[in-house]
């Protein structure tokens, strides 16, 4: 089974090259151990990019953000050191699981400030029962944990999930991709398509309110597959994932810095 591990880089003159510093060698120590390559997606440098013949929006994408005022405010909030006349980065992340479904059976993305904990299993496998994936049902071709400050104010995707290539698979990713129905939403303007389309909430306390066509391919991990550090101190997992925004790469230094020795990971 050929297993890709995917993140988002950054330029070298970013903050979050310290962030990266700390946490690539970790997904790399990962990827080893379990079979996966190792893919960091950016716009430029030797990274993997964006295929702009098949997502020429991704480089021109006034057409659908022009007017979005709270697409701006996000872009400013980032502080990325950027050509503004990309689209923003936390997008990219989309178009290369597409990209990478097409040679690679499973994509595991990881967003770049999460802390792996647990390097002895892999998480497409239930820890609890050997000889098990989570995709040993045929019909499941997306696993994720819900993530979020609490039990009751949480939603699918974010830092970490596992998508099997197939047809369906793709066609979600396309839907997701080309929805773009909440391009002025005020926070996380490329997330909330994909929990709408899962049937969660886009607004806090996010929770699923209705069924939909994916329930039947969607497996959601145990709780402690992503712990919020900070929000729950203590609890033990196998990945982590610092709180706050995107706009505070140098903060999380020290809180991974921090997560690392209290935890002797």
């Amino acid at each position: 089974m050929r297993k890709v591990i995917l993140t988002t880089g950054c330029d070298p003159s970013e903050p979050w090259t310290r962030v990266h510093a700390l946490t690539f060698p970790r997904f790399r120590k990962y990827a080893e151990r379990h079979g996966y390559d190792f893919v960091s997606a950016w716009y430029n440098g030797d990274n993997y990019q964006v295929d702009a013949a098949r997502f020429p929006e991704f480089y021109a994408p006034d057409q659908f953000t022009a007017g979005a005022r709270n697409y701006e405010v996000r872009k400013d909030f980032i502080r990325w050191s950027l050509n503004r006349q990309w689209l923003a980065p936390n997008w990219i992340r989309y178009a290369a699981i597409m990209q990478l479904l097409e040679t690679y059976e499973v994509v595991m993305y990881l967003d770049g400030d999460v802390v792996i904990g647990d390097f002895e299993t892999d998480a497409i496998d239930d820890p609890g029962v050997v000889g098990y994936s989570y995709f040993s049902d045929a019909k499941t071709w997306l696993v994720s944990p819900l993530n979020g400050p609490s039990p009751d104010n949480a939603g699918p995707g974010g830092p970490l999930f596992i998508v099997k290539s197939c047809a369906e698979a793709k066609a979600f990713w396309t839907r997701v991709w080309q929805g773009r129905k909440w391009i002025s939403h005020e926070w996380w303007t490329d997330g909330v398509d994909f929990m709408d389309a899962l049937g969660y909430t886009i607004e806090p306390p996010i929770h699923k309110v209705r069924d939909t066509e994916y329930d039947r391919s969607f497996q959601i991990l145990p709780s402690d597959w992503m712990v919020w550090f900070g929000a729950n101190p203590g609890q033990l997992g196998h990945f982590y994932h610092p709180g706050g925004g995107s706009g505070r790469a140098d903060a999380k230094v020290g809180e991974i810095q921090r997560l690392i020795a209290e935890y002797g990971i």
